[in-house]
């Protein structure tokens, strides 16, 4: 019980760690392995070792350090020598990327408390009891110990079925790999390796920063922690500025440093340097609070000007980079799906647990050496959001993959956007989008009036957020009337486009009418405005 819990790992770098804080380590334990006969577990575990060498450097100071694992940085004034001693801090830690996945986090559910603490309340009583037991069992005569013997017997049948249940809830509740520092006794000796090989291991090295950065503060502890409180010391130039760049690129489509994740002599200058400065002294002044720094964003006149475009600024200015419109741009892959099934009705706001299986086409789901199956989630589960989709690195999920989602294989700090024939393929046909259609038509006729132009007003309000203009009404109108005339003269057809994935209609609901909205919606799906933020 208790090598799950939090005390296990209090004193590891803080002294009395939060929950939170062990959880946040969990990121570090996404890397790559590899347990498969005749691979060599120290390679893998170099491997790890090296991805957060590179994660931490380029999530938080902008700087492509993997470069410098084989040899000195090409462009950037960090050496071979420089990157080991900063790969000395996370070379460290207990875990080894074991199958088991070990070290664990346990949180500890309502459940599990009160059968450990229930066990906690008469655990003393049970060991007191079977002493008592034995010392009895010792000068007893024969005729009393079959007794006594009968009594030890259930005292031990308690224990053990309590230890069962403790053992059977500790299994059911959820569990998180996390980092733990090694005791210091057991800390590893790092060596610079000859051309990034495990197997040539070359000159030994402490653990340091870079010489070309800021220094490490001289009351840090050389580990992890200390690499924390250097990353945002008041003396790092780097650290605010790379975050604000990377909220602003969320809120605008692209930073005010184009290249997010390179910061260094190869990435473009800043486009607004005194604002890109500005920002990051304000956002370390008010605490690197990123709730202030996204309300100061988003309230700006800059990001509240409409994204429309005139000919003049299309010929001055059509990156805009000058920002004198608003943002536009493309939705990403997992914002796209969860607006999809949020102006449908069908979109969960369950928090939290395990990941789910929502729809994906046959065939996909197809891993070597593993027969696990894809059971489709049922019910709410089926439309959690994506940030909950269940994800296999060799078998990615394929409607986002197609918007640009990564493989999860190593840390992308950008996405690039691309368009693309596939894109609307999912958009149009995929089970997660029709089923989208099929829900949001049921809304227009069980949530809006009978007219059909007001029904035209709502679904455009449901999925742009605004009335539909004249000529709007009247292309949606006969899109509309042109479906209902088909579908009318088409029972079977009719029920498969209103029924096939959201299930059977209320009663009440008229068939054909339900799949002529169908069209309508998937076709509001399916337009620019839908997909890209304006």
């Amino acid at each position: 019980y208790t090598q799950f819990t939090i005390e296990q790992l209090a004193g590891d770098l803080l002294e009395n760690p939060t929950e939170a804080q062990i959880v946040a380590t969990a990121f570090h334990r996404n890397t790559m392995n590899n347990d498969e006969g005749g691979t060599d577990a120290e390679e893998f575990r170099t491997a790890a070792v090296l991805d957060r060498v590179t994660t931490t450097m380029q999530v938080w100071m902008g700087t492509t350090m993997l470069c410098a694992q084989c040899h000195d940085h090409k462009y950037d004034p960090i050496s071979t020598k420089e990157f080991y001693r900063f790969y000395d801090f996370f070379n460290q830690t207990a875990d080894n990327d074991n199958p088991d996945e070990t070290p664990i986090y346990w949180h500890a559910t309502d459940e599990t408390k009160a059968v450990v603490e229930a066990w906690e309340k008469t655990s003393d009583e049970a060991r007191l009891e079977r002493n008592r037991l034995d010392e009895l069992l010792k000068t007893a005569t024969e005729e009393e110990k079959p007794d006594l013997e009968a009594q030890r017997k259930t005292a031990d049948d308690t224990r053990n079925k309590t230890e069962a249940d403790i053992k059977a809830a500790i299994e059911k509740s959820p569990k998180t790999p996390v980092m733990v520092e090694l005791a210091k006794e057991e800390h590893r000796v790092t060596h610079v390796l000859e051309r990034g090989s495990f197997l040539s291991p070359g000159e030994e090295v402490s653990a340091g920063t870079p010489e070309t950065f800021h220094p490490f503060p001289d009351d840090a502890p050389k580990n992890r922690l200390g690499v924390a409180q250097w990353l945002v010391s008041d003396q790092n130039p780097l650290t605010a500025r790379v975050t604000v760049n990377r909220y602003w690129e969320e809120f605008f489509g692209a930073g005010l440093v184009s290249t997010s994740e390179e910061f260094g002599s190869q990435g473009d200058l800043p486009t607004h340097p005194r604002l890109l400065d500005w920002l990051a002294v304000d956002f370390m002044e008010k605490g690197w609070s990123l709730k202030d720094l996204c309300r100061t964003m988003v309230l700006s006149s800059t990001y509240r000007q409409a994204s429309k475009i005139s000919p003049e600024l299309q010929e001055r200015d059509p990156a805009n980079e000058l920002y004198a419109r608003g943002p536009r741009f493309r939705l990403g892959a997992e914002q796209l799906r969860d607006q999809t099934l949020a102006v449908s009705g069908l979109l969960s706001d369950k928090m939290y647990g395990p990941s789910v299986k929502p729809y994906q086409p046959e065939g996909v789901w197809q891993i070597v050496y593993n027969g696990d199956p894809w059971n489709k989630s049922e019910g709410e589960d089926a439309h959690r959001r994506a940030l909950y989709t269940f994800l296999r690195r060799s078998s990615p999920y394929p409607s986002m993959t197609a918007f640009d989602a990564t493989s999860r294989e190593v840390c992308t700090i950008r996405r690039i956007r691309t368009n693309t024939p596939l894109q609307a393929l999912v958009t149009l046909n995929d089970p997660v989008f029709v089923e989208a259609a099929q829900a949001m038509a049921r809304r227009v006729l069980a949530e809006s009036p009978d007219a059909l132009e007001e029904q035209i007003d709502y679904v455009m309000e449901l999925a742009l957020g605004r009335p539909a203009s004249a000529p709007e009404r009247e292309h949606l109108g006969t899109l509309y009337a042109s479906a209902l005339e088909t579908y009318s003269a088409d029972a079977e057809g009719a029920n498969s486009l209103a029924n096939s994935w959201v299930g059977a209609a209320p009663e009440g609901m008229p068939v054909d009418q339900l799949a002529a909205w169908t069209v309508v919606c998937n076709a509001l799906m399916n337009v620019d405005e839908f997909l890209t933020k304006r």
